[in-house]
């Protein structure tokens, strides 16, 4: 049968009308996607804005803002594994987003990377040289008498006065150097500076505690983990605190309180694992690291207690082969070749055991 020439146009019309068609259905699919991300994520609903962010690359893979908030999303849950290639692309994406940027760095510190974290502040306090959580990050990643001398020079530039931020960066400098005196003074003046910065009252609270001021702590943890995100290390820290001063029962609350109010944070789910596994309540350790393991398959804490929970129940060829694969991913982790030594001596194998614990010495020699 022969097409004439108007039923061949109103093919043609037709078929443009559904790749039109088409076209249009995937835009608005994208952009529903993109606002029930957007909600979920301003409400704080990370768990639910991770799902629809994880979709909306699905539809559209270079979204720039799904990638940037993914690496955001990813690292203040804790799950800093994850959240590393999203952060390296928001770098490149936009390099000019230094709240991915702050988080990169850390997260790079985290892993050990103190070269390339050291880099990152660097390149944070060329765009802003009063970034205060790069100017931390440098003094922290400070190792050489040079990259001190550095600092200090960076520090020399900023007006100190209401920027507690500077004189922090100080006190970690001055303990590299085993100046504890100089040290607290500056912590002590960066409260002074910022009354209501929560990484000063921690410090405080730190100086405290090691010279056995308990009450003083107590109150400056306190007034930290008040000021501080619920999704910080603040949180633990004061949960911490509490637990190893006795106030276990307290730090029990202060974490249930913090995962009801935000579910998504792992680490405080490995904080409560790691407290119901020093008092041997190993079903609730379980339950624990069965919720971190769902969030954060990668989770490096969540998979020592794991191996730790095994070696205490006994389960010793289940502890070696999980550690066995863990040794695989982390070579450089002195604690799980330690745990991996501590195991086949455990189970008779005093090669493999003896192997093992000369690696962890040789990354570690203070373990």
């Amino acid at each position: 049968m022969r097409i004439t020439q108007f039923q061949l146009l109103r093919f043609i019309q037709a078929f443009l009308c559904v790749i039109i068609c088409v076209g249009c259905s995937g835009k608005a699919n994208k952009s529903r996607l993109s606002e029930r991300a957007e909600s979920y994520f301003k409400s704080g609903n990370y768990d639910g804005a991770k799902i629809e962010y994880q979709n909306l690359l699905q539809a559209d893979p270079g979204n720039s803002v799904a990638i940037q908030r993914l690496g955001i999303i990813c690292y203040e849950t804790g799950a800093i594994i994850e959240a590393l290639p999203y952060l390296l692309q928001s770098r490149e994406i936009a390099p000019e987003n230094l709240q991915a940027r702050i988080k990169l760095a850390q997260g790079l510190l985290s892993m050990g990377k103190n070269s390339d974290a050291r880099e990152e502040a660097q390149a944070i306090l060329e765009q802003s040289p009063d970034h205060a959580e790069a100017i931390l990050l440098l003094a922290n990643t400070a190792m050489s008498t040079s990259e001190i001398k550095e600092t200090r020079g960076h520090l020399d530039t900023l007006d100190g006065s209401g920027n507690a931020s500077v004189q922090l960066a100080t006190a970690t400098l001055a303990l590299k150097e085993d100046d504890v005196e100089s040290a607290e003074k500056a912590v002590e003046q960066a409260v002074v500076e910022d009354p209501e910065s929560a990484v000063a009252l921690v410090a405080q609270a730190n100086f405290h505690w090691k010279n056995g001021r308990l009450e003083e702590a107590a109150d400056d943890f306190k007034a930290a983990a008040d000021l501080a995100p619920k999704r910080s290390a603040i949180q633990l820290k004061y949960a911490e605190f509490l637990a190893k001063t006795g106030s276990v029962e307290e730090s029990k609350a202060h974490l249930t309180s913090l995962v009801k109010a935000v579910p998504d944070y792992v680490a405080a789910w490995v904080l409560r694992a790691r407290i119901a596994l020093d008092e041997k309540r190993y079903d609730d350790v379980e339950i624990f690291l069965k919720n971190v393991a769902g969030r954060d398959p990668t989770n490096y804490d969540g998979h020592v207690l794991r191996a730790e929970l095994l070696i205490l129940q006994n389960e010793l060829p289940k502890a070696q082969d999980h550690l066995e694969k863990l040794v695989d991913t982390y070579k450089k982790s002195h604690e799980v070749h330690y745990l991996l030594a501590r195991t086949c001596a455990l189970r008779g194998d005093l090669n493999k055991a003896k192997t093992a614990i000369t690696t962890a010495l040789e990354l570690n020699p203070k373990h």
